[in-house]
C-alpha cells in the first residue's frame, strides 16, 4: 500500500495542476507572450557582440573607429545587465538592445554635417535608424561614448529633446537621466 498523502502536498499538487492548464489557457488564447526558448536572449546577444555595430561605409577616423566599438559593447553590456537602463528603453515601447542592435553608425564629420559636428560628438533624429558620429566622438573617454551610445539609441527609440520637441527633455536632463540608470 503507498503512503498516505499529506492533505498538503496533495493541495499544493491540485494547485500546480490548475496553474498549468490556467497558464496553457492563456498562452494559446494569446493574452500573455510565449516565453524565449532558454538561452535564445542570450544566444542573440552574443551574436551582435561578435558582430559588433553596424557600420554603413566607413569611419576614416582611427579613433572614431576605436571609441565606436568600445562604447558599442559597454553600452550592450550596460543594457543587458542593468534593469534600470533597460526600463529606460521599456518605458517607451522598446527593446534597449535591439535598438543599439539595429542602429546603423555614420561617419558625418564631413559634408552637410559638419555644422552639428561644430556643436556634438553624435547626432540622431528621432525614431531613426543611423546615428552620425562626429571626430570627437573619438576624443572623449568610453564611458562617456558609451552614455552618449545610449542617449542616441533612447532618441531612436522615440524619445524627444528640446528644443525640437518642446514636451522632450534638455539634452544635459537626458544624460543625467542615462547617468543615474546605466550605472555611470
Amino acid at each position: 500500500m503507498a503512503p498516505p498523502v499529506s492533505s498538503r502536498s496533495h493541495r499544493i499538487e491540485i494547485a500546480a495542476r490548475r496553474i498549468s492548464a490556467v497558464l496553457a489557457l492563456v498562452l494559446s488564447t494569446g493574452y500573455l507572450p510565449a516565453a524565449e526558448p532558454p538561452g535564445a536572449r542570450h544566444a542573440a546577444f552574443q551574436e551582435v557582440v561578435k558582430r559588433g555595430p553596424v557600420v554603413h561605409g566607413r569611419i576614416p577616423h582611427l579613433l572614431v573607429n576605436r571609441q565606436l566599438h568600445a562604447a558599442f559593447h559597454s553600452a550592450l553590456n550596460r543594457i543587458q545587465g542593468l534593469e534600470s537602463c533597460r526600463d529606460l528603453f521599456e518605458n517607451l515601447g522598446a527593446d534597449g538592445f535591439q535598438v543599439l542592435a539595429d542602429t546603423t553608425y555614420v561617419y558625418a564629420d564631413t559634408g552637410p554635417w559638419r555644422s552639428v559636428c561644430d556643436r556634438a560628438c553624435a547626432f540622431t533624429t528621432v525614431g531613426g535608424p543611423a546615428v552620425g558620429l562626429c571626430v570627437q566622438f573619438g576624443r572623449i573617454s568610453t564611458a562617456e561614448a558609451t552614455l552618449v551610445l545610449i542617449h542616441e539609441a533612447l532618441h531612436g527609440a522615440g524619445l524627444g529633446e528640446q528644443p525640437h520637441d518642446p514636451n522632450g527633455l534638455a539634452p544635459d536632463e537626458i544624460d543625467e537621466m542615462v547617468r543615474n540608470a546605466c550605472g555611470f
